[in-house]
């Protein structure tokens, strides 16, 4: 980074192992320089789908940790902008032929939990019956032998069914 202080890339990664840490230590301290570092990497890259997932949670960890009340309302008001964010960027990369399926249904999945925590079970549920979310219709794409991809549309789908339920 001292080399190159335009390198988002750089600000992302010693953001994420910021926030690596920052489970270990479990401090405010280190989730807020983790959160400067990702801001930092927004700014120089604003397109970044994954940058603006990233600090969606690390957001929402400094929520975890108990940031002043006073700032909850705003809080979550940035965790849902840069998640919406993120599905959008990943939307209309799919859309130009760019194979983003497992970014996509990551972020999906954490736009629709971010949604459910608030009680917003119609939008839960809505963000994540998009057709990259479709378990049956994937079984035999090939991206769905990633086991992280696997349990996230599990995942994604066991939501979807609790969304649908609290709508009734």
């Amino acid at each position: 980074i001292s080399r190159n202080p335009n390198d988002s890339e750089a600000w992302q990664f010693l953001g994420m192992s910021m926030i690596s840490n920052a489970e270990k230590s479990c401090t405010q301290n280190y989730v807020k320089a983790a959160i400067s570092c990702l801001e930092r990497s927004c700014k120089l890259s604003p397109f970044d789908a994954r940058v603006h997932n990233n600090l969606g949670i690390a957001l929402q960890r400094l929520l975890a940790l108990g940031e002043n009340a006073a700032f909850d309302g705003d809080l979550q008001k940035r965790i849902g902008y840069h998640f919406w964010t993120a599905v959008s960027i990943l939307e209309k990369s799919s859309s130009a032929g760019c194979d983003v399926r497992f970014d996509e249904c990551s972020s999906r999945l954490n736009l629709g939990l971010w949604f459910a925590n608030g009680d917003r079970f119609r939008e839960a549920a809505m963000v994540l019956d998009a057709p990259c979310m479709d378990v049956e219709g994937s079984i035999q794409d090939s991206m769905t032998k990633n086991e992280d991809l696997k349990r996230i549309l599990s995942d994604a789908a066991g939501l979807r069914r609790f969304c649908n339920s609290k709508c009734k």
